[in-house]
């Protein structure tokens, strides 16, 4: 039979999870009930047969922690420029974290590497830094 303690910690848990379903399910109901508002108002305004399918959703995202607005760029591009060769995406990951001050052990470096990641492309699509080569999962960068 299960130890007493760990069949409470599970009920527990459970009951935690179940009351934030109640109250995410709540939390719905008033954005519905707010979304319904706003397409009527629409519709008053624009035209009672207005396609509301039309409006795409906003998505949320999460701003990353890491970086002030355009500091993952700067140095992304002084890594770069000191590197003797190309560096993977991980090796500038690596660097930026370290002229960051972090401790490269305690960050949640996939987080960090995947930031460092998507800077790499915008910066890439601005024809800063180029891809010098790829293989399965390893990408070389280097200043364009």
């Amino acid at each position: 039979m299960a130890e007493s303690h760990v069949v409470s910690g599970l009920v527990t848990k459970r009951n935690e999870l179940s009351g934030q379903i109640e109250y995410h399910q709540k939390h719905l109901k008033r954005i519905r009930a707010d979304m319904a508002v706003l397409d009527a108002a629409i519709k008053v305004f624009m035209n009672p047969d207005y396609d509301l399918r039309g409006i795409r959703p906003k998505q949320n995202r999460i701003k990353n922690s890491f970086f002030k607005h355009g500091e993952a760029s700067r140095l992304i591009l002084d890594s770069l420029r000191v590197a003797d060769d190309t560096l993977t995406t991980n090796q500038v990951a690596a660097n930026v974290a370290k002229a960051k001050g972090y401790d490269v052990e305690n960050i949640d470096s996939d987080a960090m590497t995947a930031c460092v990641f998507s800077a790499l492309k915008r910066r890439q699509s601005n024809g800063l830094i180029k891809e010098h080569s790829r293989t399965a999962k390893v990408i070389q960068w280097a200043i364009a």
